[in-house]
């Protein structure tokens, strides 16, 4: 979608996906990705880790961070609750290699990692391949049943509506850590796919590196509003000096309703930074107790 793309707005909306605009944050963690770490890693507290992972990916100033961060994040955390005087390592394997490779490498996604498993099969231990290779088959069998519980999918209340007005004044980019084939499945499923201008997923490096691509088409920073539900769309924006705009948990058909009838008209006046760009991140960083 994007080698075909064709400026003709001067303003364009960055969209997150999950959390934002389609309800599948809550199911996607506490029915895929949890789950299926734990048993990828037998992790053996097995409840006191999915309390950790649901904390990072949902209710933390974490939400939203990509998978293999929140993944090398809650190993950590699990590793802390040093069961029976055993070594951590002992209960859950050890996983510093993937952490160097989280830390390191520039994109995170699968594709990413099936290259640095073949870049680096003969030049690194076996050990710290099967970290890798645990790693990419977890990540694969979450894509899976993400895919089959795709009838749970569905976006916000409010946000067909708002997207179909908001679309007639300005351009749409779906900017998500969610992986293509998840965004293109569901929000085609909802037709909202029609509704889009560019597609960004995982595949396409972080949320940062997608905003300063979609800068490279032309766009004044003062016309990019970056839509999102994560302290991680938040820190995207500033990083590359464009707008934000909070979509609140708990409160997101609120939050699309005032994006569509308040927020945009003041961003194409002209007026959406200082006071009401400020007192849109409080009232966003309040709302997660960051």
């Amino acid at each position: 979608m994007s080698n075909s793309f064709k400026k003709e707005k001067e303003y364009i909306l960055c969209v997150d996906s999950d959390g934002c605009a389609m309800d599948t944050m809550n199911y996607k963690h506490i029915k895929c990705f949890g789950p299926l770490a734990a048993d990828v890693w037998n992790i053996t507290q097995r409840e006191s880790f999915l309390q950790i992972w649901n904390e990072i990916n949902l209710f933390s100033k974490t939400r939203g961070i990509n998978r293999f961060k929140a993944l090398v994040l809650a190993l950590r955390a699990i590793q802390k609750k040093d069961a029976d005087g055993a070594s951590p390592k002992d209960i859950i394997g050890d996983f510093s290699y993937l952490a160097e490779w989280v830390y390191s490498a520039p994109v995170l996604s699968n594709q990413a990692l099936e290259h640095a498993i073949d870049e680096k099969r003969d030049s690194i231990s076996d050990r710290e391949m099967k970290q890798l290779e645990q790693a990419l088959t977890w990540s694969k069998r979450v894509n899976e049943h993400i895919q089959a519980l795709h009838d749970e999918a569905r976006p916000f209340n409010g946000v067909f509506d708002a997207l179909q007005k908001l679309h007639e004044k300005v351009h749409i980019a779906v900017v998500s850590s969610a992986n293509s084939d998840a965004i293109y499945s569901e929000w085609g499923k909802f037709d909202l796919l029609r509704f889009t201008d560019l597609i960004f997923g995982q595949e396409s490096g972080s949320k940062a590196a997608c905003i300063k691509t979609i800068l490279s088409y032309a766009f004044d920073p003062k016309k990019v509003l970056m839509v999102g539900d994560s302290p991680g769309d938040l820190q995207a924006a500033e990083s590359n000096s464009v707008f934000f705009y909070p979509i609140l948990f708990g409160k997101e058909q609120e939050s699309w309703d005032v994006l569509c009838r308040t927020a945009v008209p003041k961003l194409l006046e002209g007026c959406y930074g200082g006071i009401y760009q400020d007192g849109l991140k409080k009232q966003f960083t309040e709302h997660l107790g960051i």
